[in-house]
């Protein structure tokens, strides 16, 4: 449906400033038995010269928001803006001198010579193409500011939209290692202690409902992130066997805490690959979580022994150094230390208060 020329409101606006007073002007003389016109005016006067500005600027604006409209939808800011603007002004300008003439020569055929004489035609003139100017910069000013409202708010939704492609995609680098791994601890037991191989295949598929969804969500509970990791930690020391000296510490309390999925685990993955590569028999691993405040601070430690470095040597810890960045930009902190025999990494993390969701009400 196409919108009028001049809204409706706006129409009967102008039609009740106009025709309103004089209709009760000259009732009001009828009823009193006086003749229509006489020589005191005065307050005819008054209101033919409001009627006048207020006729010709609500025409003109009319117009000018007409135009305005027409040049948007065939050159909206951005495309040609130079153009828009040669266009749009000068035809906002000629349709008010046209607009301002018409209604003057109406002005002065309608009234008699004595009610148009002294009248300032120039000055209202004058008062009608500030104000259209004033309105017409203004509206395009407010035009302006929403498109780059719009455009803040586009990009922002980009940004986000970015950011949570790299996540998943940093995220995802974690999961064939985790299936890898498991799987193959599973399969050492499965002729060994098909007891223990079951209970672990259980541990398994608990684990593949948290990476499969479990880890949508931004944040988790630091209590589930930290009873998966124990459960890849069992899964681990199954397969290692005597082979590894394991040491945990793991915080008391944490329940009213969130943490962002998926930061532990590659680095309990980094040291048991390279305990093992360590030659030693058993390797050293030592793994410690703790929570201070609203800080959580984990850190594993392992025998280490330098490889020749290939293509994929620490694609692991880089991918987590760069979602911990995503995630947490300028509020963390990640140090490595290779020492005699030994590589350590402390990871530190905000963690995010929990809200309870509220009760239901009775």
């Amino acid at each position: 449906m196409k919108k009028a020329l001049i809204p409706r409101w706006l129409a009967g606006l102008v039609l009740g400033v106009t025709l309103v007073p004089p209709i009760l002007y000259f009732s009001s003389r009828l009823m009193l038995g006086q003749p229509l016109l006489d020589e005191s005016h005065v307050w005819l006067d008054l209101w033919i010269s409001i009627a006048f500005s207020f006729v010709v600027t609500v025409f003109v604006f009319a117009g000018a928001l007409a135009i305005r409209n027409w040049v948007n939808l065939r050159y909206p800011w951005g495309s040609n803006n130079l153009l828009r603007v040669l266009l749009q002004f000068p035809a906002q300008l000629v349709y008010s001198v046209i607009v301002i003439v018409v209604i003057t020569f109406l002005h002065k055929q309608v009234l008699p010579p004595a009610y148009t004489e002294g009248h300032s035609y120039p000055q209202n003139i004058a008062i009608t193409l500030v104000i259209t100017a004033i309105v017409s910069i203004s509206l395009e000013v407010r035009s302006l500011y929403r498109l780059w409202r719009q455009s803040v708010v586009h990009q922002e939704q980009l940004k986000q939209a970015h950011l949570k492609a790299q996540l998943n995609f940093l995220r995802q680098q974690v999961n064939p290692h985790f299936l890898f791994n498991a799987l193959n601890s599973i399969y050492f037991l499965i002729q060994k202690d098909p007891a223990q191989a079951q209970h672990l295949l259980m541990q398994f598929s608990d684990m593949l409902s948290h990476q499969l969804y479990g880890t949508e969500d931004d944040k988790i509970d630091l209590k589930e992130e930290l009873a998966y990791v124990k459960k890849y930690i069992e899964l681990e020391q199954v397969r290692m066997g005597e082979s590894m000296h394991l040491s945990v510490e793991w915080p008391s309390n944490g329940a009213h805490w969130q943490i962002a999925p998926m930061l532990m685990q590659p680095l309990i993955e980094n040291a048991f690959k390279f305990g093992r590569q360590s030659g030693r028999q058993p390797f050293h691993v030592t793994i410690k979580a703790t929570l201070t405040g609203s800080r959580f601070t984990f850190s594993v430690e392992n025998d280490f022994q330098p490889q020749p470095k290939t293509e994929k040597s620490g694609v692991g810890l880089q991918n987590l150094q760069q979602r911990l960045q995503l995630l947490y930009p300028n509020q963390h902190d990640f140090t490595t230390a290779a020492k005699d025999g030994s590589f350590k990494v402390i990871m530190e993390v905000p963690l995010h208060e929990k809200v309870e969701p509220c009760a239901p009400l009775s």
